[in-house]
Formats: C-alpha cells, sequence, structure tokens
C-alpha cells in the first residue's frame, strides 16, 4: 500500500511531534470537508457503514461505504452515493482535522484470522485508501480516536484485542495493543466490544461484553503505550454484557450500555482518589416487556442535558434526562425506530435532529429534538439505504 507520507522520517522526534503539526497548519493545507456542489451551509455530508455480505447475526445487502447528505435543520437526507468497495466497513471514524475516513473490515469467517482498519484520505475530492492494517483479531468492530494526539484505537469483538495505531509522519502505524489475559476470562470469552477516549484523553475505557467489564487504561502519549490505570477495571452486573460508552463533557462520568441486560450504569469519577464507581443501573426498556430486545448504541446530546441509548427488539430509541449535578438519568420514554434494530445513531452537531440506522430494514429514520425536553418527534422522512449500521457526520 502507498503511504500517504514518505517512508523515510528524519527522526523520530519529528514523528512524534507530527500530530501538533497538524493542528497548527491544517487551516493552510486542508480545505473543507467534502460538501456537494450546490449543498446548502445547513447540509453535511454522513459517511453509512454498512455490512456487505450475509454473516450469522445480519445479512448484508450494502456494497461498501456509503456518502449521503443530512439537512441539520430539516432533517432531510439526499440519496445516497457508494465511495468505498470494502467488506463490511460497520464501523467508522472520521477526523476533520486530517480530513480522513478510518473504517474497520468485520471479518471472521473461516480462513480470516484477522480484520482490517481502512485508512481513507478525502483531501484530493475523493476517498483515497493509504493504508490497510491488520487489527490482530476477528471482527474489529469500533474505532475510538484521541484528537490532537492523533491515536487511534480499534476493539476487536473476537479474541480479547484492542489495537493502538497512531497518525504519524510515516503515516498509520501499530504502537501497541492490549490482549485480555486468560488470568481475567475463567473459563468465559471476552468480546471486546468499543472504547473512548475521555475528554482529556489521559483515560481509555474499554467495553468488554463478555466479562461484562470496563477495562482501564491510561494514556502514555510519548511512549506511544496503553498503560493499565491503577484500577485496571470497573467490574458490572454478571451478565450484562457492556457494549458501548460515551464520556460526560468534563470526564466525570461514563455512561455504560449494556447490550444484555438493557441496561444504562453511571460510573462517577472521583479525581483525586483516580477511582470509578457505579452510582446508577436504569433500564432501556419500558416495564413490563417481554420480548427478546437488545441493546446497542448510547449518545449524549451536545448540551450535555440528554441522553439517548437503542433497542433491538424493541425497536425504540431510550429517552433520559441528564440530573444536573449528579449525572444521574431519569427516564423520559421511549420512541420507537420505525425500522428493525437499529444499531446505531448519531446526534447532529447542532443538536436538533437525531438519526437512526436501522440495520434489518434498510432504511434511516430522521427525528427532531425538542431543545428543552429532549424529547424525539419523527419528521416523517424515511430514506433507504442498504444494511447500515454507522452513521458518521464530517463536521
Amino acid at each position: 500500500m502507498k503511504a500517504i507520507f514518505p517512508s523515510s522520517s528524519p527522526v523520530r522526534l519529528f514523528s512524534l511531534l507530527f500530530p501538533l503539526l497538524l493542528l497548527l497548519f491544517a487551516g493552510d493545507r486542508c480545505t473543507p470537508p467534502l460538501r456537494p456542489s450546490g449543498a446548502s451551509t445547513d447540509e453535511q455530508s454522513v459517511y453509512v457503514g454498512t455490512y456487505t455480505r450475509k454473516e450469522g447475526h445480519v445479512d448484508g445487502k450494502a456494497a461498501g461505504i456509503y456518502r449521503a447528505v443530512f439537512n441539520t435543520e430539516t432533517g432531510a437526507i439526499k440519496p445516497y452515493e457508494l465511495v468505498a468497495d470494502i467488506t463490511n466497513p460497520s464501523y467508522l471514524k472520521y477526523d476533520a482535522t486530517t480530513r480522513r475516513l478510518y473504517a474497520v473490515s468485520e471479518l471472521r469467517r473461516e480462513g480470516e484470522p484477522t480484520g482490517y482498519l481502512h485508512v481513507l484520505d478525502e483531501r484530493r475530492g475523493e476517498l483515497r485508501e493509504v493504508a490497510k492494517l491488520p487489527t490482530d483479531g476477528q471482527a474489529p468492530c469500533h474505532i475510538a480516536h484521541s484528537g490532537p494526539s492523533q491515536f487511534i484505537v480499534v476493539t476487536n469483538y473476537v479474541g480479547g484485542v484492542a489495537k493502538l495505531y497512531q497518525n504519524t509522519a510515516d503515516g498509520v502505524v501499530a504502537v501497541d495493543k492490549f490482549t485480555v489475559p486468560e488470568s481475567a476470562k475463567n473459563g468465559r470469552a471476552s468480546w471486546l466490544h468499543s472504547s473512548q477516549f475521555s475528554p482529556d484523553t489521559k483515560i481509555l475505557a474499554i467495553a468488554d461484553k463478555g466479562l461484562s467489564k470496563v477495562w482501564l487504561f491510561t494514556l502514555d502519549v510519548a511512549n506511544r503505550k496503553l498503560v493499565p490505570h491503577p484500577q485496571v477495571a470497573v467490574d458490572l452486573a454478571e451478565g450484562a454484557g457492556s457494549r458501548h460508552l460515551v464520556w460526560s463533557r468534563d470526564g466525570g462520568r461514563l455512561y455504560v450500555i449494556n447490550e444484555l441486560d438493557n441496561t444504562i450504569n453511571l460510573l462517577t469519577y472521583d479525581r483525586p482518589q483516580d477511582r470509578f464507581s457505579v452510582d446508577q443501573t436504569i433500564s432501556t426498556l419500558p416495564s413490563g416487556v417481554t420480548e427478546r430486545s437488545i441493546t446497542a448504541d448510547i449518545h449524549l446530546h451536545p448540551n450535555g442535558r440528554f441522553l439517548y441509548g437503542s433497542n433491538r427488539g424493541h425497536n425504540s430509541i431510550a429517552v433520559y434526562a441528564v440530573v444536573e449535578g449528579t449525572g444521574e438519568l431519569t427516564s423520559l420514554g421511549f420512541e420507537p425506530t420505525r425500522g428493525a434494530y437499529p444499531r446505531n445513531f448519531t446526534v447532529a452537531p447542532n443538536g436538533k435532529f437525531l438519526f437512526v440506522a436501522n440495520q434489518n430494514t434498510s432504511n434511516v429514520t430522521s427525528y427532531g429534538i425538542d431543545p428543552d425536553s429532549g424529547k424525539l418527534t419523527f419528521t416523517g422522512l424515511d430514506y433507504s439505504i442498504p444494511t447500515p449500521v454507522c452513521l458518521e457526520f464530517t463536521e
């Protein structure tokens, strides 16, 4: 694979300083994110991750990564286009500073010992692959980005492996790896499902669905290492199945959505003690629900006052108010997704709309967000996109 940067880096120091140089000169070197000709300032490009083939848990019907245009003032979506032919690009992460899109290729069949991280450059007006790196595990399913320090973490669902990469002067390179120790498994399988850097990027939290815990690390930027946090991990309820996470803006709280027992945990971070405690568990489902349902995704509203989680089976978005001061959640109700198996969803950067990717019905629906209550109202807009499972804004 041809690297985007020359292979002969002068010294390692320049490689370490490169992420900072990107920030200093990005304004002069990079053009704004792609926006189709004739588009208004209310229209923003959104990359859509998909499944492209039949797997044990999904009947993929897509052809790769699509790009659509979402109107963040009306909730409307313009027709999509195929922009990258990648197998099972089920999770995407866009970095506006470097104009790069990161995509996993979720592979786990026999004869596929590893998945891949694809690095796609957008600066020439179209996506161009500049790197394809193994993830050292099967079924990579999530990507986290540290921001200015340009670290990337990919979690593998199969294998208990999280891989750390960095975007350097020599391109994107693998720099470290965490493998769940056998001593922690006690005969169980580890299924790492996602990770998130704290807002100050000092802490990395990794959700382990198989072991129902959140692994904790500090990021050693100088040595490009993941260092186990003194607490090591936060244990959740047995069988909870921790899946996705989201930090509060101040980094004082971490919300974890649990796939298997349909709950959300509030983890409060005590900075002086450098420890996390589980301070709340709340259901993602209405009382009395008997149908099989599992959770998927979780997001905070940009204003930090509301939180949302998706239910697959019940096919709904659970809506919560965030109590000021404590961060505890109060249920505000449930909004049908008008499609089956809502995998991923996203809140528009301006906080006015929420968009849902319904995997099994191949449609994306949009909802207005009440700025005062946080409640959702269906816009009446429903768009067909093959097997969508990830929605990633570029601005």
